[in-house]
């Protein structure tokens, strides 16, 4: 059994999803691990990804960086406290490129 919950609210950038799997299934887990990173690039945000180990882990607990970077992630199916401290960064070359790209897109219709 899969279960899957989703919830965007794309002007604050809040993403809730919730998956859980009856099996262990890696593939499923690097498939939503690399989502999870897609959309920090696509979306130049700090992405905080956090699921449940019982009965199968299917996405990490983890965070990842605006350009798509691990930052810290927890080890997949044992119990852990992810702790890490956020400090708000200036964007980057390639950030400031994809935010302007994104933004214009978006806004102007492009």
């Amino acid at each position: 059994m899969n279960f899957l919950l989703l919830l965007l609210y794309d002007s604050q950038n809040v993403v809730l999803f919730y998956d859980v799997s009856d099996v262990d299934d890696t593939g499923r887990y690097d498939l939503i691990k690399g989502h999870l990173q897609t959309r920090a690039v696509e979306n130049v945000s700090t992405i905080v990804s956090v699921d449940s180990i019982h009965p199968y882990q299917t996405a990490p607990t983890a965070v990842f960086g605006k350009s798509g970077q691990i930052l810290k992630e927890c080890t997949r199916n044992q119990p852990e406290l992810l702790i890490y401290d956020f400090e708000k960064t200036e964007d980057d070359f390639g950030e400031t490129g994809r935010r302007t790209i994104s933004d214009t897109l978006f806004f102007e219709g492009k």
